[in-house]
């Protein structure tokens, strides 16, 4: 028992520590990006607004794929449910 509480405080200490995560969802960061700008963003690590983004993201991965893969996935990106942005 002591043991399974060590480990789940270890757990929440590291969770607490994680990095937050943009909205995705058609309400979100994504909404006001073009096609165009989110290929960019994908295979240099540039947004639209001149920022990069964090190194957590694995853009690199991203950046090889064709432009009909990005096609489809930022058309996925479009059909998840919208969820509102933190602090919204």
């Amino acid at each position: 028992m002591r043991r399974a509480l060590v480990i789940a405080r270890q757990t929440a200490i590291f969770m607490s520590g994680l990095p937050s995560s943009p909205n995705l969802t058609p309400v979100g960061r994504l909404a006001r990006w073009t096609q165009s700008e989110f290929n960019v963003a994908l295979r240099t690590s540039a947004r639209p607004d001149g920022t990069t983004m964090n190194d957590m993201m694995p853009w690199k991965f991203f950046s090889h794929l064709s432009d009909e893969e990005l096609r489809a996935v930022f058309a996925y990106l479009r059909t998840v449910p919208s969820a509102p942005s933190p602090g919204k």
